[in-house]
C-alpha cells in the first residue's frame, strides 16, 4: 500500500529516522523497571489466555485461523486468531527475529504483509529477551498508525504444579511460550520519539501478545495472536482492520512451513508410470514426485508451487524451479494424505 501527501512523507521521513539509529542501551534504573513492566505484563498475559475470557463470541475462519472477539479482563475490546502451526514452541517464537532494525523490519513484513509499513529496534535489554521497537502499519485508508512497544519473550514447561517459567536457555523442552507486546514511553530515554509529529496516528499496544503451546499432534502446536488497542481517544473498538491485522497469523504458518522434496539420488528409475502402468518412451517423458520419489508421467502429474522447499541439508530452491516441479497425487492413502496436506496449506 502506497500512499502519497503531506502526511505520508512525514512519515517515511521518520521511519528513515528511526531505522537508521543502532539500538542504544538504556539507563540501568530505566531497564530495571522495564522489566520488572514486561514481566508482570507476560504473566498477566499468559493467565489471560489460560484462564479466558469466555465471552469471546466466533467471528468467522479464513484458511485455518479461527477469528474471535469481545472484551478482556479490562473490559477492553479483544480480538484474538488461533491455528495450528507445524513446528515446535521454540521455532516457533524464535522466528521472531526482532533484536535489530533489520530482523525486525523483515519480520514484520512477513507477517502483516501489506499493512507492514516501516519498523525500527531502538533498544534492547542485555539480560532478558526484552527489546523496544518503532513500528508503522498501513490501513485501508490514507493513513499510517505507529507503535512505540516493548516485547518480551518467555518459555514454560508443564508441570503438575502447573506453568513453570525456564530459563530462556532451556527453552527447547518448552511446551508452552508467550510473547507479550505493550506499548511504553520511552521519550525521555530516546530522544527520537520525543517527536510529536511521525506522519502517523498514535496507537497502543494493550494486553497484546501471542501464546504457542504444544497439542497431542507431533511438531505441531497452536498459536494464539490476541491484540487489544488504544489510541489517545481511549480504547479502540472493534474495526475491520484489527481483524485482519489478527487474521495475519496466517502469514507465519506459512513462513515455518516445512515441506521436504526427496533429492534426486533417491528418486525411483521406474520403466513405467506408476500410476498409470504406461510405459515411458520418446513421447511420454519420465518426471518424478517431488514427495515421494515415485516415477510419473506427464499425464498423471501435477504442478503446484510451493513456500521454499528444503530439498536436502536446508538447500532451498528458487522461485522459478518451484513452479514447474511435477508433484504426483497417487491413490494410496500414506502418499494422498501427503499431497493433500501439502495442497490444503498452500
Amino acid at each position: 500500500m502506497a500512499y502519497v501527501g503531506g502526511t505520508q512523507r512525514v512519515d517515511k521521513l521518520f521511519g528513515e529516522q528511526a531505522q537508521s539509529l543502532r539500538p542504544k542501551p538504556l539507563r540501568p534504573s530505566t531497564e530495571a523497571r522495564l522489566v520488572e513492566l514486561m514481566e508482570k505484563r507476560s504473566s498477566d498475559f499468559v493467565k489471560l489466555m489460560l484462564d479466558g475470557p469466555s465471552t469471546l463470541q466466533f467471528v468467522r475462519e479464513k484458511r485455518g485461523v479461527a477469528l474471535l472477539e469481545g472484551h478482556n479482563h479490562k473490559r477492553q475490546y479483544m480480538v484474538k486468531a488461533t491455528t495450528t502451526v507445524q513446528g515446535s514452541v521454540e521455532d516457533i517464537l524464535l522466528s521472531f527475529q526482532m533484536n535489530n532494525t533489520w530482523d525486525f523490519d523483515t519480520t514484520m513484513h512477513k507477517f502483516f504483509d501489506l499493512y507492514a509499513n516501516k519498523g525500527a529496534t531502538l533498544s534492547t535489554v542485555a539480560s532478558q529477551p526484552i527489546a523496544v521497537h518503532w513500528m508503522s502499519l498501513n490501513t485501508d485508508k490514507i493513513e499510517s498508525r505507529d507503535f512505540v512497544f516493548a516485547s518480551h519473550a518467555r518459555f514454560y514447561e508443564h508441570t503438575d504444579a502447573g506453568l513453570c517459567l525456564l530459563p530462556f536457555t532451556s527453552r527447547s523442552d518448552a511446551t508452552s511460550g508467550s510473547l507479550v507486546w505493550e506499548s511504553v514511553d520511552l521519550a525521555k530515554e530516546i530522544p527520537l520519539l520525543r517527536q510529536t509529529t511521525t506522519g502517523c496516528t498514535r496507537y497502543y499496544f494493550r494486553h497484546a501478545g501471542f501464546y504457542v503451546e504444544t497439542t497431542s499432534e507431533e511438531d505441531t502446536c497452536r498459536v494464539s495472536f490476541a491484540l487489544s488497542l488504544d489510541n489517545d481517544a481511549g480504547s479502540v473498538g472493534g474495526s475491520k482492520w484489527m481483524h485482519n491485522l489478527a487474521l495475519s497469523l496466517e502469514n507465519l504458518a506459512r513462513a515455518l512451513r516445512r515441506i521436504e522434496l526427496v533429492p534426486k539420488e533417491k528418486w525411483h528409475h521406474r520403466e513405467h508410470c506408476t500410476l498409470c502402468k504406461k510405459s515411458f518412451r520418446a513421447f511420454r517423458r519420465r518426471h518424478h514426485c517431488r514427495l515421494c520419489g515415485e516415477s510419473i508421467c506427464g499425464d498423471c502429474s501435477k504442478t503446484m508451487q510451493l513456500d521454499t522447499p528444503v530439498i536436502d541439508h536446508g538447500q532451498r530452491l528458487s522461485p522459478v524451479f518451484r513452479r514447474v516441479w511435477p508433484l504426483v497425487v497417487r491413490p494410496t492413502v500414506s502418499v494422498e494424505h501427503r499431497v493433500v496436506r501439502v495442497h490444503a496449506q498452500l
